[in-house]
């Protein structure tokens, strides 16, 4: 049978550490979004130049249009990117959720090794 070996414990720290400084980013992002979103929501809600028949537009059509594509094209482009951004975060922090179990797995397993081990050397 294969030995098992324990996992480097500074790979499972640097690990934490990504997922922390992902996570960061991930919070960050998120709140400069939304903060981005409130002043689309401000401004569409009281510049008549984007009233629709004299009216502010409805809360529904503000969140599926204007917080979907901005109110001008760099504004469409900035959501777009802060959007990928934070999607990149979500995955990246799901990856290393997922290798971080792998090593607690792996030290799991080393440990019933070892306690197989040392009750093998009872028996004899």
């Amino acid at each position: 049978m294969a030995e098992i070996e324990l996992p480097d414990f500074d790979d499972l720290m640097q690990i934490a550490e990504d997922i922390s400084a992902a996570k960061k980013r991930l919070v960050l992002n998120e709140a400069i979004l939304e903060d981005r979103l409130a002043v689309i929501t401000q401004d569409v809600s009281t510049n008549e130049d984007y009233f629709i028949k004299e009216k502010p537009a409805s809360m529904r059509y503000i969140e599926v249009v204007y917080h979907k594509v901005g109110r001008n094209e760099d504004e469409r482009k900035w959501l777009l990117e802060m959007r990928v951004q934070i999607s990149g975060d979500e995955a990246l922090v799901k990856y290393k959720e997922m290798e971080y179990n792998v090593y607690r797995d792996m030290i799991a397993v080393w440990r019933t090794d070892q306690a197989n081990k040392r009750g093998a050397n009872w028996d004899v």
